[in-house]
């Protein structure tokens, strides 16, 4: 599969979720759908990518990522889904939880655009990310280390010129609007509470040392909570997801330099996590990032007569396959 030029590698393990594993994890659902011949196409997208590193000073990765664009098929135009998990508990713990939401949520999700024909709502994500939360606590519960397994989780979901973000946690989403960053996401972090209650400075709160205690989780709580928040996408908009690898180590004004760069997305999000790991990489640092107009993304009945229709792309630690149907529905 084509790597991008200087893109950071994700770190081998047999427990870490990659493309061929998030393509293996959808085929069957593909397939009991009656979507069973395809062709792949490994030319990397201009707009779409995710990327993650495992930083300077840590030993593992317990970030996870996906992005994926599916074409429902017919007239239907595509969508685009990007995912982003930062394990909580350290070591093999946090990594599993990440991994395992990441996966979980790619599986629910298809499953329910294909069920549907079109993207998935809102509430179809948070049911997602309930499920994801209820498979942690089972699986820290089984491992005996259930106060050790959690993670944060941002879902977007571009259909058109809508988005949907939800999430948990201090993962964080941002709009890149006309050169300015837009935090879009609400940090569910003790930090961002004391900063509700003027108790400390934004500035403060950057080398706190109690920055990453997370106030909701996917995997802790009995019931989890997610918060949705919608917004409209407009030509030249830019969705950044990322993981607090990059936020502690840059501030806004430096993501800002490097997103209004002409380069490609890949080279942007690959700058990005280069520009975290200059200033410290201090923990593992993870980007997906789209790009808009997402209506210029069509159906599969814009593909030129004689050409087979794309149906699903996915990218992963700055690689991309794009699987191309062959058989008719």
């Amino acid at each position: 599969m084509s790597d991008t030029p200087n893109a950071p590698q994700v770190k081998a393990g047999t427990g870490l979720i990659d493309l061929n594993k998030i393509w293996g994890a959808f085929r069957p659902v593909l397939a009991q759908n009656g979507w069973t011949d395809w062709t792949i196409s490994k030319d990397p997208s201009a707009d779409l990518t995710a990327m993650t590193d495992m930083g300077n000073a840590r030993t593992n990765n317990e970030d996870a990522h996906a992005a994926w664009r599916f074409w429902p098929g017919g007239d239907l135009p595509a969508f685009t889904v990007l995912l982003i998990a930062d394990g909580v508990g350290g070591e093999e713990f946090g990594e599993v939880a990440s991994n395992l939401t990441i996966r979980t949520l790619s599986m629910d999700l298809i499953r329910i655009a294909l069920s549907r024909h079109g993207a998935p709502t809102a509430d179809d994500v948070k049911s997602s990310l309930r499920m994801a939360h209820d498979l942690v606590r089972s699986e820290g519960a089984r491992l005996d280390s259930f106060d050790r397994m959690a993670t944060t989780a941002v879902v977007a979901v571009l259909d058109g010129c809508n988005l949907h973000v939800t999430h948990v946690g201090d993962s964080r989403a941002y709009l890149f609007r006309q050169k300015k960053l837009q935090q879009i996401t609400h940090d569910h972090s003790l930090m961002a509470e004391l900063i509700r209650l003027n108790r400390i400075q934004p500035e403060e709160a950057r080398t706190h040392k109690m920055r990453h205690m997370v106030t909701r989780v996917v995997g802790k709580d009995e019931v989890l909570e997610p918060e949705t928040a919608s917004h409209v996408i407009e030509d030249g908009d830019q969705i950044l997801l990322c993981t607090d690898g990059l936020t502690d180590m840059l501030e806004d004004p430096v993501i800002e330099k490097i997103l209004q760069d002409g380069a490609s997305v890949p080279d942007r999000a690959a700058r990005l996590i280069q520009a975290a790991l200059s200033a410290g990489g201090r923990d593992n640092v993870t980007v997906v990032l789209a790009e808009s107009p997402a209506r210029n993304v069509g159906s599969a009945s814009q593909t030129p007569a004689g050409a087979l229709a794309p149906a699903l792309a996915i990218c992963h630690s700055g690689r991309v396959c794009t699987y191309i149907r062959k058989d008719k529905r």
